[in-house]
């Protein structure tokens, strides 16, 4: 008995050219981003992922993509984090 695992998705087009496209769809912009598709979406519903809708479809913004890269951005990786407290890294719990 053998265990059949789910196919890769695969790019219909890949982006070649020299022009890179505006608009990714959505489950494109999850794999280059490197996250999967639930927690995807859970930053498309909160604002992080920035999308459009085209004929029933959705695309994520190349613009929005890169500015989820940069780290200095509000939207950048590290934005969404709460800084930590010397009581969470395991400090004495005194105050700093």
């Amino acid at each position: 008995m053998s265990i059949e695992h789910a196919p890769q998705r695969q790019r219909r087009r890949p982006l070649r050219g020299r022009f890179a496209p505006l608009l990714i769809p959505i489950l494109d912009a999850f794999d280059m981003i490197g996250v999967g598709t639930t927690k995807g979406y859970e930053m498309v519903n909160a604002g992080i992922i920035e999308t459009v809708m085209l004929g029933g479809r959705r695309y994520a913004t190349r613009e929005g993509l890169e500015r989820l890269a940069t780290p200095d951005e509000p939207h950048g990786w590290g934005a969404h984090r709460k800084p930590r407290t010397k009581t969470e890294e395991g400090g004495s719990g005194a105050a700093v």
